[in-house]
């Protein structure tokens, strides 16, 4: 039994408000841009083969220096506390967390169960974590036309999942510590 990371409370809490204007159709948040797990490269590639959508890319690194920007993508230079990060996702209809491992997966969690719709890439140990969450979809990472224009084009709703609730990762490793004592595995 693999026991997930608790998420932070302000996303186990608080829930993305779906009914306010957005800013923004997708928001990736990383705390590093460089290095290809990361996938900024697809974030921008989509960016640039969805130019109807309004893009925010959050995190430190020197991709750009080496990369042309997207014109429709809004790239802010820094790191942010969870209450910072809540405001960018109510700004936001999606969040765009393509990744080529599981680079960010708390994040990720974090923000499935806040509620905000997610696209994130269509590899296994994205399908592990997510299967079965009503508000995550999943894209191929290796489609260089791909765009987002039929997810962008869906309705942006709060879908709640309580997996990653402290409560429940609590329960499981207590669970399997309360097992693993007792069979002396």
């Amino acid at each position: 039994c693999i026991t997930y990371n608790g998420v932070g409370e302000l996303f186990e809490k608080g829930s993305f408000d779906d009914s306010c204007e957005k800013q923004y159709d997708f928001v990736t948040v990383r705390s590093n841009l460089d290095g290809s797990k990361y996938a900024v490269d697809i974030v921008n590639r989509l960016a640039f083969n969805t130019p109807q959508c309004r893009f925010l890319l959050i995190g430190r690194g020197r991709f750009f220096d080496h990369f042309e920007k997207a014109p429709n993508l809004e790239w802010r230079d820094t790191t942010m506390d969870h209450a910072h990060i809540a405001q960018a996702l109510d700004a936001s209809r999606f969040a765009l967390m393509p990744t080529r491992t599981d680079a960010q997966g708390l994040m990720m969690c974090e923000m499935a169960a806040y509620g905000i719709p997610v696209v994130t890439s269509d590899i296994p140990v994205c399908h592990e974590v997510f299967d079965g969450f009503g508000n995550v979809f999943f894209i191929d990472n290796d489609d260089a036309s791909a765009d987002l224009a039929e997810i962008s084009g869906r309705p942006s709703r709060c879908v709640k999942d309580t997996r990653f609730f402290s409560a429940d990762t609590l329960d499981r490793e207590v669970t399997n510590v309360f097992y693993d004592l007792h069979t002396g595995v």
